[in-house]
């Protein structure tokens, strides 16, 4: 399987003599629970693009400072690289920034939260057990930053998880669309100093309980798990 990484934000320079860019935490984390994906990236950012939609089997959108709904030509094309991915029914996978993209650009709606900060650790209750959802759970923790949130789901997708805070956090749409708001990918570490970084944005009271939250038990290999699955069930239909 060929899957392509559609980088759609740059860790800050200031973190990256101690981690990596988003495509290679995203690769690092599904080859812990799978060999033999090949992995492409491409800096959608900066507006490089494939090809031809045509070129992979599968493509993940990553995470990003910028919101859907900014007016950034990148983002509008984005969109309509996904549109033509799933046209030819490639299997997409969006992460934070990711989800809300895919959300948006099949019909959804996505929106700064008038709830302010989603940060730290968040659990999310299963809300539609899916036959790649394996082993099952009744919920699941991940890392979560975000100011943004879906809150529209595109007509015909299924919501899979929430929480209070988030009600729209993974949802599936058709047999080949995927987005989770929570980032599987990042590490405790990483997400401490992230929120450092970025001190000067968020009050200090909301960091302080991010922090204490990253006590709590996460369940990045169990997600990853279920990734591996939803890239690789459409070779079994």
């Amino acid at each position: 399987m060929n899957v392509a990484i559609l980088r759609a934000g740059s860790v800050d320079p200031m973190l990256l003599p101690h981690h990596s860019e988003y495509p290679e935490m995203i690769i690092s984390l599904l080859r812990n629970v799978i060999d033999g994906i090949e992995f492409s990236c491409f800096e959608v950012e900066n507006n490089v693009f494939p090809e031809s939609a045509a070129d992979f089997d599968a493509y993940i959108v990553t995470g990003s400072k910028y919101s859907v709904y900014d007016n950034c030509p990148w983002i509008a094309d984005s969109g309509k690289f996904l549109i033509a991915a799933d046209r030819l029914n490639k299997t997409l996978i969006g992460i934070c920034f990711g989800h809300q993209l895919l959300a948006q650009t099949f019909g959804g709606r996505v929106e700064r939260s008038n709830k302010g900060w989603g940060l730290g650790v968040a659990e999310f209750n299963v809300c539609k057990q899916q036959s790649w959802m394996q082993p099952t759970v009744s919920s699941f923790s991940l890392l979560v930053s975000h100011q943004d949130q879906v809150t529209c789901l595109p007509v015909k997708a299924e919501l899979l998880a929430g929480n209070t805070f988030c009600p729209n956090a993974c949802f599936q749409l058709g047999g080949n669309i995927l987005g989770l708001q929570g980032h599987p990918e990042f590490t405790k570490q990483y997400l401490t100093e992230l929120m450092l970084t970025r001190s000067g944005r968020i009050s200090s009271s909301c960091i302080m309980s991010a922090r204490r939250s990253l006590e709590s038990v996460t369940h990045e290999r169990l997600v990853a798990g279920w990734i591996v699955a939803f890239l690789m069930s459409d070779m079994f239909e």
